[in-house]
């Protein structure tokens, strides 16, 4: 028995699938008999505009090729449409060339369709609804619709997805927060999720053809509810809303954006008329405004809807009702249940806001950033800061202690700060600020701490934090700098012993060049008159600033060419201004300091050359040979420790000054000057120091001089360009203007 059940079973699933398979050829027979149909249509058409064989066969090729390359499998769907196509929009071009008319179609469609590739998906679609039994009946059958129809019968069509899809979705990338007959409201977790139920809109976040910005947005801290009116028409614009929080959101309860399905920014009003609207219809709204009348059937639906105390109306009564003045109590009613609608969907989105706050994505990606970093920096550390409004901010850094070192002075900070900016520099490392701070951890004991503080470049620092990329350039950016700052960490070490070697070098610690320079600083002072001696950094400095007030002179001379009426002033032009001006002109420019570094080189080799002779024992062999070595370390020392700076003038003051320096470093590119250069080298170094010193007087004197010329060429000059103001003729027109003003 059980045997002849299984054999009977048997059979009927062979005769079930048997039945599948005749099914669905003879739907396969159906479509291609349709496709058949079509494309002999439009080779009829096409035949009837004198389209060649060979014209038509290339332009079915041409078609059939664009429908593989944007369709795929899906071109076996349009092709049935081919006919219909061809008839409407087929185009003869010249020399029989055949082509569809694409401008036509944009122009049909209102934009809607605006190229080929868009007017087969367009195609594609429809087909797929009415596949689907979304496009139905009349609205199926593509004889009696234009292409605009068809556009139109596709977008509300796009809107149907079927509950068990959005239960399905809300499970895996949304959280379903309202559900009912008027009103669906979820959380949106995922790109996916928010193409789902935003399609139809034109939000950024539901993009499926352009850029999607879902994830950026999500990684800026802003989450997403959709608002679905249920009861709202497809093509109403506020049948979905979007509702866009962020972290000051969960404090405030405020969105930060609202946006209807045309991606416009709306009010709360505007929401609240759509709940409004969903809730009652349309209608409501022309009847509160006076231009519509109600009926039994709107009193009983308003009553279905949760309206109170309108039981007692009838057909008899309506119109008395009506006239005093039922439509007050819609309003009032209509607005009652409309907030209290209102405030439960809301609240519902801030228990679940709250619950599920924004930025917790980016904020766990910039602490595992700095995780990752802390693990492995062991000198330089990095941090960020989030500053509100979703900018994030982050630096970096590290700090130099040398607490070990035996320093030589009290006063080494600036110094110091210079050195470790140089070794930084030195290994590619350009800090936004360096400090330094002087520790006295017992009395008579002193440490030096340099402390580094380094901010992301630009590329590394994105400034924008309303651009859609900024969440992602934030993350990406941050990481960069965590990098560069271990690559800054791994070469620390190598860096501290590069500015202990320095601080030796330049005699800030207790060492060889600090008793050498020491010693030196003491002797030269007992020498030294008209100069300042002292540290510079590795090395024992000579310098003044030469400067020539000229205030008392500018005064006088003005005086007197305004006495004599030589200067006056001539509208907004002021001759002592102008003298100034020129002044400045004559006696600031880089050869001004060639001049001058020229005249003391040649005053100090004058002034030297005597005692040079002096300083070698006669009857050595090398004599003339050693004595030409002296005079190339004279021109030596001249041309690389002496120095003339930039000449300044203050136009305010009426000052000039020009800067001069002289240097004797114990250490030259590592090696000491001794060793280098030898002896007698460091000798004339001491010795051009005080001959510098001893014709100060005799250059300070050429320099007034100087000024005292270039004074004087700024007085002519000024003089000429006054007195021409002076000389010049009084015009016809000008003596007329005059006779018109005195007659007045």
């Amino acid at each position: 028995m059980a045997q002849n059940e299984k054999l009977a079973g048997n059979q009927k699933g062979k005769k079930n699938k048997v039945k599948l398979l005749f099914e669905n050829w003879r739907k396969y027979t159906e479509s291609q008999d349709l496709v058949f149909e079509s494309k002999k249509q439009a080779k009829q058409w096409l035949k009837q505009k004198k389209a060649g064989p060979d014209q038509i066969r290339a332009f079915f090729k041409y078609l059939d090729d664009e429908m593989v390359g944007h369709l795929g499998t899906g071109k076996d769907d349009v092709q049935k449409y081919i006919g219909w196509l061809v008839t409407k929009y087929g185009l003869i071009k010249d020399e029989g060339h055949i082509a569809l008319d694409i401008d036509k179609m944009d122009k049909d469609t209102d934009g809607g369709v605006y190229s080929l590739s868009s007017a087969l998906n367009a195609l594609h679609d429809y087909a797929t609804y009415i596949k689907r039994n979304i496009i139905k009946e009349k609205d199926a059958d593509i004889g009696r619709k234009t292409f605009k129809e068809i556009v139109a019968l596709n977008k509300p069509a796009s809107e149907v997805v079927s509950r068990s899809q959005e239960k399905e979705m809300a499970e895996k990338g949304a959280g379903l927060i309202v559900d009912d007959k008027d009103f669906n409201v979820v959380r949106i977790n995922t790109e996916e999720a928010s193409c789902l139920f935003g399609r139809g809109t034109t939000w950024c976040i539901a993009a499926t053809k352009s850029q999607n910005y879902f994830d950026q947005y999500t990684k800026e801290g802003r989450v997403f509810y959709i608002l679905r009116n249920e009861n709202l028409p497809e093509y109403h614009e506020l049948k979905k809303i979007a509702f866009v929080y962020d972290q000051d959101s969960v404090g405030t309860g405020n969105a930060y954006e609202i946006f209807d399905k045309e991606n416009k920014v709306i009010e709360l009003d505007e929401v609240r008329d759509s709940i409004k609207e969903n809730i009652f219809g349309e209608k409501l709204f022309s009847i509160i405004d006076g231009d519509l009348r109600p009926t039994m059937e709107d009193i009983r639906h308003y009553i279905d809807r949760g309206m109170k105390d309108l039981e007692d109306i009838t057909e008899e009564n309506l119109a008395e009702y009506t006239e005093l003045g039922l439509d007050e109590v819609f309003v009032e009613q209509s607005d009652e249940i409309t907030l209290e609608k209102w405030g439960d969907i809301r609240n519902e989105m801030l228990a679940h806001l709250e619950e599920n706050p924004p930025s917790e994505i980016l904020e766990e990606q910039m602490e595992k950033i700095q995780a990752q970093y802390d693990e492995k920096a062991k000198y330089f550390h990095v941090s960020y800061d989030d500053y509100g409004d979703g900018y994030y901010y982050y630096t970096g850094g590290t700090r130099f202690d040398f607490g070990d070192l035996d320093w030589s002075m009290t006063n080494a900070g600036d110094d110091i700060k210079k050195i470790v900016d140089s070794v930084l520099d030195d290994n590619s490392i350009y800090p936004e600020h360096i400090d330094y701070e002087e520790i006295h951890p017992s009395e008579g004991d002193l440490e030096y701490r340099i402390n580094v503080s380094i901010s992301p470049d630009h590329e590394e620092q994105p400034d924008r934090p309303e651009e859609a990329t900024y969440a992602a350039s934030l993350t990406h950016g941050f990481e960069k700098f965590a990098d560069r700052m271990l690559e800054y960490d791994e070469k620390y070490e190598t860096m501290v012993e590069e500015m202990k070697e320095r601080f030796v070098r330049e005699g800030l610690v207790q060492s060889e060049t600090f008793d050498y320079l020491s010693e030196l600083k003491d002797t030269l002072e007992e020498k030294i008159k008209n100069f300042n001696v002292d540290f510079a950094s590795g090395a024992v400095e000579l310098g003044r600033s030469l400067q020539v007030d000229l205030a008392l002179d500018v005064e006088r001379l003005f005086n007197y060419k305004e006495e004599k009426g030589i200067w006056n002033v001539q509208g907004r032009e002021n001759p002592k201004d102008e003298m100034s001006r020129y002044l400045r002109h004559l006696l600031t420019g880089p050869e001004i300091s060639k001049i001058f570094k020229s005249r003391f080189e040649s005053e100090i080799d004058k002034h030297l050359r005597p005692e040079m002779q002096q300083m070698f024992l006669p009857g050595f062999e090398k004599e003339e040979g050693e004595r030409d070595d002296l005079v190339k370390q004279l021109y030596h020392i001249l041309h690389e420790y002496l120095s003339v700076g930039p000449p300044r003038y203050s136009i305010k003051k009426h000052l000039f000054f020009i800067p001069v320096e002289f240097r004797i470093p114990f250490f030259e590119a590592g090696e000491k000057l001794e060793q280098k250069y030898g002896v007698q080298f460091v000798k004339l170094l001491i010795k051009v120091a005080e001959k510098l010193d001893a014709i100060y007087p005799l250059t300070y004197n050429h320099l007034k001089k100087f000024v005292g010329e270039k004074f004087k060429e700024a007085e002519e000059r000024i003089d000429k360009a006054f007195a021409d103001h002076r000389e010049q003729p009084v015009t016809e027109s000008k003596k007329r203007i005059k006779i018109r003003i005195l007659k007045s």
